[in-house]
């Protein structure tokens, strides 16, 4: 089911997004849910194939 690009956009997003967390915490709510809206729309995108 995982394919090794999927896996890899995921391991690459999470070092991303927590390199944004230590970066700048006052933006933390809209990255996490900029995050969330891409993994969901990513997923949808990935199911409808």
């Amino acid at each position: 089911m995982w394919k090794p690009q999927i896996l890899a956009s995921i391991i690459c997003i999470s070092v991303i997004a927590l390199a944004v967390i230590f970066a700048a915490p006052e933006y933390i709510e809209v990255i996490v849910g900029g995050a969330v809206t891409g993994i969901g729309m990513l997923g949808m995108k990935l199911l409808e194939k």
